[in-house]
């Protein structure tokens, strides 16, 4: 029989909100299997319907971290049919915001949330939710973000989790969003304990209800505090995290990020067959991602270039690095990655000063210094590479007197003491108490738990290596942290180590010989 068309609409939209559901509950296959199933029986005279599914394919597409597939759905978001609701009005303006800034269209981004009309929803202003206003001023945040403007970016997500959270749970998208990306501006302004402070305390929330690039920023930020503050298990444990979240949802360039950073780290902490392994998987990655994907290819293969630098750099290499920059920063300024190009131009002068080109190396500095004054950057250019600081003095200390400048790099000469002031004072809290306070607190089951941290397992493995849930690990590691009267990984296997309770004796080599 022919079904009226009431009825066949209430279906449509029955199965529409299934989708939702399983887009919200992270199941993309099932979502993309449903969208095509739904496409092909949704009547071609239902425009709203065919544009609702647009939208569906455009938000797993950002879920999916897959720019180019939501640029194939570009042409139908553009314009919306008669008589669409105000939540697919703000629902659409983020997906274009997305959309252009992952295209380097900053400021095309930006206008379509500026210019947008107040999105209303039964009469009422729509603010929380993936279509709501708040959303849409994290995105351009984000697009600040993206360029490494980090004035705006504070001012914005400031303001945006100060709406967001008493909100609660209606508006806890946009709320982890604006943490996201304020916990990066903290870390880049060198204010390292209110960065992991703000973002510790969401960072499970933020896993299961923002899009990548927030969980990303926020597993690299809680990696990069934690090893400032000499917590090198933490430091990967975040890493790992970061790269175990990306492999269950096939997030290929948040893993390369991740991989990416490894190599950092390893080189660092002079473990350089570590960094080998990691540095030939992202190689090898690089050069599997299909064309049809051009965008995560081109993104990928950056990371992987900037890989090859550091292992140049870390290897004393100032040839192969002096060869490898100048393609690399010119990519990034195509892409209006000023941040990357000034980390670059930190590494490209400490490469000429090492090949005696020291009038190349000034102007390199000179280049790296005015442009982090102007976007506010602190950190971005002290973790550029070892000895980024003193290369930076050199130039400055040799230069006409220049307020601005000489007030630009005393901001990053006390950034870097205090955060070795706070290292050597976290050391010092850590130092080892009575053997009686740890020895006889611990469980087996929690000095089981310690020996495995010591091994630089993340928590998912420490659970599955004792049959156990990741939330029971995050019990006992609550516990043992008390009970220990410690805050972090390294200093847990230390005091274990110090109470000769069995633990290795060198949390670097367990923290590098993964």
């Amino acid at each position: 029989r022919l079904l009226p068309v009431a009825e066949i609409q209430a279906r449509i939209a029955l199965r529409l909100w299934m989708l939702h559901l399983h887009l919200y509950a992270r199941e993309f296959d099932a979502c993309a299997a449903g969208i095509t199933r739904l496409e092909a029986e949704t009547p071609d005279a239902d425009s709203a319907s065919h544009y609702r599914l647009a939208l569906l394919k455009a938000a797993l597409a950002v879920q999916r971290d897959d720019p180019d597939a939501a640029l194939a759905v570009l042409p139908d978001l553009l314009h919306a049919p008669d008589g669409v609701d105000g939540y697919a009005i703000g629902s659409r303006n983020n997906l274009l915001s997305w959309i252009y800034m992952r295209r380097s269209e900053y400021e095309h981004a930006r206008r379509i949330q500026l210019d947008a009309p107040a999105i209303l929803m039964d009469g009422a202003p729509l603010v929380g939710t993936s279509g709501g206003t708040l959303n849409g001023r994290c995105m351009t945040g984000f697009s600040y973000a993206l360029e490494g403007k980090f004035v705006q970016v504070e001012r914005i997500s400031r303001d945006v989790l100060f709406q967001a959270d008493p909100r609660g749970s209606a508006a806890a998208e946009a709320a982890c969003f604006a943490a996201a990306l304020l916990g990066e501006v903290l870390y880049e302004f060198n204010d390292l304990d209110a960065a992991r402070k703000l973002l510790e305390d969401r960072v499970d929330v933020l896993e299961r209800v923002s899009i990548p690039d927030s969980v990303l920023r926020v597993l690299t930020v809680l990696s990069s505090v934690h090893w400032l503050a000499g917590h090198r298990l933490d430091a990967f444990a975040y890493l790992e995290r970061l790269e175990e979240y990306a492999t269950h949802h096939g997030l290929q360039r948040l893993v390369a990020n991740s991989l990416a950073e490894q190599v950092h780290r390893h080189l660092l902490g002079g473990q350089f067959d570590a960094a080998e392994a990691c540095l030939a998987r992202l190689d090898a990655m690089s050069v599997r991602i299909p064309a049809t994907r051009p965008s995560t290819l081109a993104e990928v293969g950056m990371l992987a270039k900037h890989a090859q630098i550091d292992w140049c750099i870390a290897h004393e290499d100032f040839e192969g690095a002096a060869a490898r920059l100048p393609p690399l920063i010119a990519l990034c300024e195509e892409r209006g990655w000023q941040r990357q190009v000034a980390t670059l131009r930190i590494q490209s002068a400490l490469a000429d000063l090492r090949r005696g080109r020291g009038d190349a190396a000034r102007l390199n500095v000179l280049a790296a210094l005015r442009s982090g004054h102007k976007l506010g950057l602190v950190r971005s250019l002290l973790d550029a590479a070892p000895g980024a600081l003193g290369l930076i003095n050199r130039v400055a200390e040799n230069e006409p007197p220049d307020p601005v400048l000489s007030f630009y790099v005393s901001r990053l000469q006390s950034a870097q003491q205090r955060t070795a002031g706070d290292a050597l004072a976290a050391a010092g809290q850590a130092a080892p108490r009575s053997a009686a306070t740890g020895a006889e607190a611990l469980s087996e089951r929690e000095a089981r738990v310690v020996g495995l941290l010591a091994q630089a397992l993340p928590n998912k493995k420490i659970a599955r290596t004792l049959g156990i849930s990741p939330e029971t690990v995050k019990w006992h590691l609550k516990n043992i942290y008390g009970k220990l009267g410690v805050s972090s990984r390294d200093e847990a296997v230390a005091r274990v180590r110090d109470l000769e309770l069995g633990a290795p004796t060198s949390t670097d080599d367990a923290s590098g010989n993964r």
